[in-house]
């Protein structure tokens, strides 16, 4: 049985495990702005 704040910990839980969930075409802007600003791009 689930009560009302257990799945928001199973999807805090999930992101610590696995990290924030992006598009690719977010991704893809982000690492174009790093590269014109010389920023070094660390996500994958």
């Amino acid at each position: 049985m689930l009560v009302a704040w257990d799945p928001l910990a199973m999807a805090r839980a999930q992101r610590s495990r696995d990290g924030i969930p992006m598009p690719d075409v977010l991704l893809t802007r982000l690492r174009g702005i790093a590269e014109q600003t010389g920023v070094e791009f660390g996500l994958t």
